[in-house]
């Protein structure tokens, strides 16, 4: 921005990041869009006030991206309402950025559940059959049973509804997980263990397929940002 001095990212930036940010939710975040002390200088008068501001952006852009990829707009606007008065009630930036994983996390929830509701009733049984089966070894052969389908009939029905096929649904639903867990403080070997997998090595290298670095690098650097 030309009056402030400061260079800002772009509009195609910021558009493309939060349409990735919806579309592809096993991505991990990147903070550098998001924490509340992006521009630390220009956006308050003091660094606890300009963060308060920062977030507040956040929640314009995030809440109407959320409308875009689906979200009913009333939901949207109150969630942002309500996310506002929090930030506003607290007192340290370190709480602010603990918010700002909440509030992006409740919306991209939130906009998974709108998307949801479109898909057929054979492929809702079967996505609320895959998130209650996430910590067992849930296999195609086992959620095409439960809906009573063929195999290869589902996978084909499932990918033209979804996107992609439900083996790599099952995949990104252990993969979120496993973010979550280690978000939580669990180990490697414990979310693994905890997700079924048998093999350590083959977790990691799953991992670093869907978040491009291994879960042990990914744990250094959530421990770094925080």
């Amino acid at each position: 921005m030309v009056l402030s001095g400061y260079r800002h990212h772009s509009y195609e930036q910021e558009k493309w990041f939060l349409d990735h940010f919806f579309k592809d939710n096993t991505s991990e975040i990147d903070y550098k869009y998001l924490i509340p002390d992006t521009y630390p200088d220009i956006l308050g008068p003091q660094r606890l006030r300009a963060a308060k501001n920062g977030v507040i952006c956040l929640l314009t852009l995030v809440s109407r991206a959320a409308i875009d990829h689906g979200m009913d707009p009333e939901l949207s606007f109150a969630l942002s309402d309500y996310y506002v008065n929090m930030a506003e009630s607290q007192d340290r930036e370190e709480q602010l950025e603990e918010l700002v994983v909440n509030i992006v996390s409740h919306y991209r929830d939130l906009v998974r559940q709108a998307q949801i509701q479109r898909y057929s009733r054979t492929v809702v049984r079967a996505i609320r059959y895959i998130s209650r089966c996430i910590y067992e070894p849930c296999t195609v052969v086992d959620v095409a049973a439960y809906v009573g389908l063929h195999p290869n009939y589902f996978s084909q029905v499932f990918k033209r509804e979804v996107g992609i096929p439900p083996s790599r649904y099952i995949q990104k639903q252990k993969m979120e997980e496993a973010v979550k867990m280690l978000d939580s403080g669990y180990t490697v070997s414990e979310t693994a263990d905890a997700l079924s997998f048998c093999d350590i090595a083959y977790f990691s290298n799953m991992f670093k397929q869907y978040y491009s670095k291994t879960p042990s690098e990914y744990v250094r650097k959530w421990v770094e940002r925080r």
